[in-house]
């Protein structure tokens, strides 16, 4: 994966192996990581990144997000909740 996003997003939990391809170098640790690999997954172009845990809230938050297919078990039906949306705040 060259798209960078993984940099950007949540750089800690991945690496470049040596012919420069990018992988998960470990698995998100807390509330705080997981959000930013959900984040990674649902932003990156290419959809190569697949959830293969049994945590039904991770499977429902991608299911959400229009990519319930990145996951292993089978995601819940639901509605998509969308969440790209910006505020912008002037500060003076």
């Amino acid at each position: 994966m060259a798209c960078g996003v993984p940099e950007a997003l949540a750089p800690e939990l991945f690496a470049y192996d040596r012919d420069d391809h990018r992988f998960v170098a470990r698995q998100p640790k807390n509330a705080h990581e997981i959000d930013r690999m959900v984040g990674v997954m649902i932003t990156s172009e290419l959809g190569c990144i697949r959830y293969g845990g049994a945590d039904p809230q991770i499977a429902k938050r991608l299911a959400q997000q229009g990519e319930g297919a990145l996951c292993d078990i089978a995601a819940p039906k639901v509605s998509r909740v969308h969440r790209d949306h910006v505020a912008v705040v002037s500060v003076s």
